[in-house]
């Protein structure tokens, strides 16, 4: 069954390029690499830039299997987003907001209805339209969940009334900052919790500071080590409670 990590391998292949130098030119480890072409890890969305950058990948063939393998005028045409209010006939693209742009994201939201046509898009297989939108992650107040650079694919939360406690959220705030935390509801407060607690303590957040919520429903992430850290986080955790069980025994 022919998958888009097998298809990433067939775009290699067609450049003649071994694994070694495609990475190079990738940025990334041939390890890492080789378990993409082997199924083991999925398509980080950096190595999908990486790779429309450089080779002029087509996004739809790889993801899909539909289109040309690389980009030409008309099927990058055709990869541009449509995201209008009200307009039910979008295109598949999720609309990406980076971490350079968040900055700047509020006030263009709230002038133009033409601003969300001028960001970074990309498509995922089960996440279409304008239902959807992309986040880049920054810093490192979620680890050991998401890391800085990971990208969170989130549904829009109509109401607040929709929050779910204990649930990670992109939440947009009036003044124009973008975080992402859990949040657990309070009356008509929210608190926010991040899961690198030690370093980052939660605070309140006001349901009147609040333009808009985004569940976050699946994550993109080139952290491909994150599961022995945590691993070696839990353990050195458990070590500390059995440390201070200990003392307290003895006593």
């Amino acid at each position: 069954m022919e998958t888009e990590n097998t298809r990433l391998k067939n775009f290699r292949t067609h450049l003649n390029m071994q694994q070694g130098e495609f990475c190079q030119h990738l940025g990334i480890k041939q390890g890492s690499y080789s378990d993409i072409e082997r199924g083991r890890n999925s398509i980080s969305y950096q190595v999908l830039k990486k790779c429309m950058e450089k080779f002029d990948l087509n996004p739809n063939w790889l993801l899909t299997g539909m289109g040309e393998m690389f980009l030409s005028e008309e099927n990058n045409d055709s990869f541009e987003p449509t995201v209008k209010k009200n307009n039910y006939e979008v295109k598949d693209n999720i609309v990406l907001v980076e971490a350079k742009a968040a900055a700047g994201y509020l006030q263009g939201v709230r002038q133009s209805s033409d601003f969300l046509e001028t960001m970074p898009t990309f498509r995922l297989p089960g996440y279409y339209g304008n239902s959807f939108r992309a986040f880049e992650v920054k810093g490192n107040s979620m680890i050991p969940t998401l890391f800085g650079k990971d990208i969170v694919v989130c549904s829009k939360k109509e109401s607040l009334s929709n929050i779910k406690s204990g649930r990670v959220y992109v939440v947009v705030l009036n003044d124009g900052s973008i975080v992402v935390k859990r949040l657990s509801k309070l009356g008509l407060h929210y608190t926010a919790i991040s899961d690198n607690d030690e370093e980052y303590p939660s605070y309140t957040i006001d349901a009147q500071e609040i333009f808009e919520v985004w569940e976050v429903e699946a994550r993109i992430t080139g952290n491909l080590e994150e599961k022995n850290k945590s691993e070696n986080n839990a353990f050195k955790e458990l070590e500390k409670r059995l440390q201070k069980l200990e003392l307290i025994i003895g006593k």
